[in-house]
């Protein structure tokens, strides 16, 4: 988040956020291999902050590896937020849901100006 953008230092608890979010989606590894239709094929990722939707190109040569490198940006504003993180592998018959993760976006997230963060997924259910 650029200066000028976030809540500032003096920001407290419950105190109204405002700002931009800026997320780079770089790359995941570990994913499950297998058989045909039990392996990830052209994972995607999915990333929500309250009605903001944003979905990445899905990557092509993936394996157990795959790199996006795709930024996008959300407004974020109020006191409390989340970032929801969906990875997904898109197929010719069938999608679904590989892993997903939450990042708090509270006050202190908001104020630190910048913060690289590595998000640990876990699967679904």
């Amino acid at each position: 988040m650029p200066p000028g953008d976030g809540g500032g230092a003096g920001a407290g608890a419950g105190a109204q956020l405002e700002g931009r979010l800026y997320v780079t989606v770089g790359s995941a590894r570990g994913l499950p291999r297998g058989g045909l239709l039990r392996r990830v094929a052209q994972p995607d990722v999915v990333l929500q902050v309250g009605s903001q939707r944003w979905c990445s190109d899905p990557c092509l040569v993936a394996g157990s590896r795959p790199v996006w490198n795709e930024r996008t940006k959300f407004k974020v504003a109020g006191t409390a937020a989340r970032l929801q993180v969906q990875l997904w592998s898109r197929g010719v018959f069938r999608n679904f849901l590989v892993a997903m993760a939450g990042v708090d976006l509270g006050p202190s997230v908001m104020t630190w100006g910048k913060c690289d963060l590595t998000v640990p997924l876990v699967p679904p259910g």
